[in-house]
């Protein structure tokens, strides 16, 4: 996409988007929260089955505190997870796919009930339509279908721990390590040996994928699965899945939702820079490209255009494709 084409396609958005910059705040949206926050979600992101005593001792912030801030956040729409990803097996992979049809809207619905379709996205941008499955599916003969970006094998999907800082000292940082960085290439994605899960095991994943901290005794009661089951499932699980941590200083829809389809050999450099932000981006990961989902008002559209031309200059980046997300749906 040329860059004229790109300021277009966000100025669009952007005013797309602008009411969401005038709803009504909310206290628990001051400045003097917010360190408060980032450094409960910090503690989540370093273990996400820490307890509201343990929080406490390490924090120094009352439980009853604790609990109400991530009941709130939750409610909000701040705070999403910790949720689970399974990493990539000898035997279990999932599959992206990047993808245009001329009815994007009714195929969103339509793949709602899709077998082995574990995620999707209704777009705006350079694709209209993004499928994560389980299986290898031939997703072209689907009805409307118009081209397709990507299709690639996935690898992992990745969240950076929660750090407390500002938009502002945000770009400062990025400038300073675009000027600096040491880029680091990697080859492959490793794939983990064979998963070995019975069926209590996909219980448990699809019962708390969502939300590793919900309370447990009502669901294992739900699934007729023993504690102690439980319990060793838990203790083997970061073998084999990702536990992410998703946090952003205000509610999710006074942000764009940017995913940004980068090619790059440093896969790893591209997550270093926009870990610097405060909120948390979430990347997918495959061999030669990784997606990348970035919330930001619609005021810094100029500066994350900037960025991507910045980290090309710099050959962070071979190519990069926008889009805007509308919808998801997750299964």
């Amino acid at each position: 996409m040329s860059k004229g084409n790109v300021r277009s396609y966000f100025s669009f958005h952007g005013q797309m988007y602008e009411i969401y910059r005038f709803l009504p705040g909310d206290l628990m949206f001051n400045q003097k929260y917010m360190e408060r926050y980032f450094t409960i979600v910090g503690e989540i992101c370093k273990d996400p089955y820490i307890t509201l005593k343990a929080m406490n001792s390490q924090t120094h912030i009352h439980r009853s505190t604790v609990s109400r801030s991530i009941i709130d956040l939750h409610k909000e729409r701040c705070l999403f997870g910790p949720w689970l990803s399974l990493n990539p097996h000898e035997n279990y992979s999932q599959y992206v796919y990047v993808m245009n049809f001329s009815d994007p809207e009714a195929v969103f619905e339509g793949l709602k009930d899709f077998p082995h379709v574990r995620y999707h996205a209704h777009t705006f941008g350079e694709w209209n339509t993004l499928i994560i499955t389980e299986r290898l599916l031939d997703l072209s003969t689907l009805k409307g279908f118009q081209s397709a970006i990507v299709r690639r094998k996935k690898g992992y999907t990745n969240t950076p721990p929660v750090t407390y800082t500002t938009w502002d000292q945000s770009w400062r940082a990025l400038k300073e390590n675009l000027q600096n960085m040491k880029l680091k290439e990697r080859d492959t994605i490793e794939t983990l040996p064979r998963l070995f899960w019975r069926e209590e095991d996909w219980k448990l994943y699809n019962a708390f994928k969502h939300n590793v901290r919900q309370r447990a005794a009502p669901i294992l009661r739900e699934l007729g699965i023993r504690y102690e089951y439980y319990m060793q499932w838990k203790k083997d699980l970061m073998n084999h899945c990702g536990i992410h941590t998703e946090f952003h200083p205000q509610p999710v829809q006074r942000y764009t939702n940017h995913c940004l389809l980068l090619k790059s050999r440093y896969i790893e450099s591209v997550e270093e820079l926009f870990s610097l932000f405060p909120t948390t981006p979430v990347f997918v990961e495959m061999t030669d490209c990784v997606l990348v989902y970035v919330k930001m008002t619609s005021d810094m559209t100029e500066n994350l255009i900037e960025m991507m031309y910045d980290m090309k200059d710099a050959s962070i980046i071979e190519d990069v494709n926008y889009a805007v997300v509308f919808n998801e749906h997750r299964s």
